[in-house]
């Protein structure tokens, strides 16, 4: 079910203790007796942030400070935000902002509030302006995202996914070395689709030299490619997509075990439920902060 963002719930505080505990989230999932499906889905957001963004691109549901190519993609970004947000599980969400090269704006959290503030915070122009890295290259949002899957422990598990908003007008095939096969074998061996939406106005598919390319590439990953050459094809993707990140995520399940706290937490939240006590029980505790 949804929850508010930010409100703090005592299954929160369990799994953040066994993940500090044990090091990872799977090592957490074990010892607390669940897998991952207590959340919905893990999906890293990737914005093209590179000088190509500047082309012309038309809205009026998308709010956006100017009609430009990259302002679209951040809105359009935020909107499908609120798209999980309304749905019925609580998805990990991840932000990255790309161009030469590849930047975690805000790593995977349930923390809607605080990704949103980032959104905005890059889709400001003078925040743009001062981004150096304007060349194209699409590798390295690929790259960084799969590599940010890997440093959270979701790899090998079903509920993964990219939503890349870029206009693909880059056709570099290596990356310091490792060639467009690589990069598309990892995503293919660690179960995270690609679904990129190709943002170019008025351009139908294949009016964009390097729509074929990269059409090709996210299919194999076992993701889809979207022409968006207008705001409506943009929001239709964008439904496509959450409908097809529905449902909680299909992962191993663990034997259910006695969670074990750490003795400090333990202690602290005992305090804290004795000071609760007391101050509903007797007066003299009610100025109790």
């Amino acid at each position: 079910m949804n929850r508010r963002p930010g409100a703090w719930q005592w299954d929160d505080a369990r799994y953040f203790l066994a993940a500090a505990r044990t090091g990872s989230l799977s090592a957490a999932a074990r010892a607390l007796g669940v897998g991952h499906v207590t959340v919905g889905r893990r999906i890293a957001l990737l914005v093209d942030g590179s000088s190509s963004m500047v082309m012309k691109f038309e809205t009026k549901t998308l709010k956006t400070p100017e009609n430009r190519a990259f302002y679209t993609a951040v809105a359009a970004a935020e909107h499908f935000m609120k798209l999980r947000m309304n749905g019925r599980y609580h998805d990990l969400i991840a932000l990255i902002q790309f161009g030469n090269e590849a930047y975690v704006v805000t790593p995977f959290t349930t923390d809607y509030e605080n990704i949103m503030l980032s959104i905005r915070l890059i889709s400001s122009p003078k925040e743009w302006g001062s981004f150096n890295d304007w060349g194209t290259t699409i590798m390295q949002g690929l790259n960084q995202a799969t590599q940010l899957f890997r440093a959270f422990d979701f790899v090998n598990a079903s509920g993964n996914a990219m939503v890349m908003f870029t206009d693909g007008r880059d056709d570099e095939k290596d990356l310091k070395g490792k060639p467009i096969e690589a990069v598309v074998a990892d995503m293919k061996k660690y179960k995270i689709p690609v679904y990129m939406i190709r943002t170019g106005y008025d351009l139908k598919e294949g009016q964009i030299p390097t729509d074929k390319l990269w059409k090709s590439i996210v299919e194999q990953t076992g993701g889809r490619f979207y022409a968006a050459d207008s705001e409506e094809a943009i929001l239709r993707a964008e439904s496509e997509i959450d409908k097809l990140a529905t449902g909680r995520i299909d992962v191993r399940e663990y034997t259910a075990q006695r969670p074990r706290f750490d003795g400090y937490a333990l202690v602290a939240i005992a305090f804290w439920l004795a000071a609760g006590i007391m101050k509903l029980g007797f007066r003299t505790f009610r100025t109790f902060p």
